[in-house]
């Protein structure tokens, strides 16, 4: 019977020799940090720019979200003041790392319903432009627009699975180090 001292039960916590797969674990998880991480610096990217020239812009935006023909002129002007404030604050945030999950998560929201309402354009045959990004993007709405903002909300997806796991579970099948 060998006797465990609390220094051995530490160093046993460094030590990948007994199970070489631990190390290629640890690799794998911050890979995987760093690919959440640069999805969230995307993203806050893409919402820092959509927001600040949908700012520039707001009577341009309203005017687009009355010719998508899905608001009522309340709740479409409402979301043109609300919305580009909403993304600038949400594109710092994933930046900045504040509350990241949230963030995420609050991203990926907003995109798949950007991707709804773009559908709903594309399917009706509207022609109005997205103001996606303000006068960065006044192309029309078309299904390659729905694409795009379709991948953008898998990629989104993708990097809130990434963090949920990564803040609340585990990546390697529920196996922890003392398993």
């Amino acid at each position: 019977m060998m006797v465990r001292t609390s220094r051995t039960k530490s160093l046993d916590h460094f030590s990948t020799s007994e199970d070489p797969s631990m190390e290629r674990t640890g690799d794998r998880h911050s890979s995987l940090a760093i690919f959440s991480r640069s999805i969230q610096i995307a993203l806050g990217f893409v919402f820092t720019v959509s927001g600040i020239s949908k700012i520039q812009n707001l009577y341009t935006f309203l005017a687009s979200l009355y010719q998508f023909e899905l608001f009522r002129p309340k709740v479409a002007l409402f979301i043109a003041i609300f919305l580009p404030f909403f993304e600038l604050a949400l594109g710092v945030c994933l930046i900045s790392k504040f509350l990241p999950g949230v963030s995420l998560l609050a991203g990926t929201v907003l995109l798949g319903l950007f991707v709804m309402v773009l559908c709903s354009v594309a399917f009706r045959g509207l022609r109005t432009s997205c103001e996606c990004f303000g006068n960065l993007d006044t192309s029309d709405v078309t299904w390659w627009t729905a694409l795009r903002t379709a991948l953008i909300f898998l990629i989104s997806s993708l990097g809130c699975w990434i963090h949920i796991k990564q803040s609340y579970g585990t990546m390697d099948g529920g196996k922890t180090q003392g398993s």
